[in-house]
């Protein structure tokens, strides 16, 4: 009887042990088990239309340049580029970044050449104050990220007039008075790295998750000097 006990005590600690290393095995492939079967997914998603594009009027502006009589009077409009990053995966994408990795612009012999201001940097929430990162993006959710602007050109001509009076900027480094200006969230000292003067481009971006793999996505953007009421 006691050879019986001590052989049930001996099957109880090896179960025991068993049990412990099945627990710890489980605690710490747990997560990894989980990404096998439940993953964010992210998307790039764009339609040239309402609300990805979005025709918006400025507010008035009344300027008073100092050591000049000239007195400029402006209300322009401005055209918005966004694009949406979806979550198409069954599990909560977290701290999601959007990154301009690479721009290319045609050149007169129609091939395409990576910009020679281009600095990569990250792209803006859209109404999220200037945000980098968005904390998190539910399954089946999207949330907006700008992609840049066009200034009307009356609208333009009084930023560069403003930015003299603060005597921050002179211009924007470029003759035309159309440009497509990126929505970074930093803008860098050379301008002409932000500020894209009529032109044919490529503008490569990622999208990437702290606990998702990065998506790319390609934007062909063409523009010339001439302004337009419709988009």
């Amino acid at each position: 009887m006691k050879e019986l006990f001590q052989n049930l005590n001996f099957w109880a600690v090896i179960g025991t042990f068993f049990a412990a290393v099945t627990a710890l095995i489980i605690a710490i492939w747990s997560e990894w088990f989980k990404t096998l079967f439940f993953e964010p997914k992210l998307e790039i998603l764009y339609e040239h239309k309402w609300p990805d594009v979005l025709k918006s009027p400025l507010k008035q502006i009344n300027l008073a340049v100092s050591n000049s009589s000239t007195e400029s009077n402006g209300f322009g409009v401005c055209y918005f580029f966004r694009f949406r990053i979806k979550n198409k995966g069954n599990r909560t994408a977290n701290n999601v970044e959007v990154i301009v990795r690479n721009i290319e612009q045609k050149n007169i012999n129609g091939k395409f050449k990576r910009y020679d201001k281009f600095i990569p940097l990250n792209l803006a929430w859209s109404f999220e104050n200037g945000k980098k990162s968005f904390d998190r993006i539910n399954p089946g959710m999207e949330k907006h990220c700008d992609l840049g602007y066009i200034l009307h050109p009356q609208q333009k001509q009084i930023n560069e007039l403003l930015d003299r009076e603060n005597q921050e900027r002179n211009s924007f480094g470029h003759e035309s008075n159309i440009l497509f200006i990126m929505s970074f969230v930093v803008k860098p000292n050379i301008q002409q790295s932000y500020a894209l003067a009529p032109g044919h481009y490529k503008i490569e971006l990622v999208a990437m998750a702290s606990n998702a793999k990065m998506e790319t996505g390609i934007f062909e953007i063409k523009f010339d000097e001439k302004w337009s009421d419709d988009f």
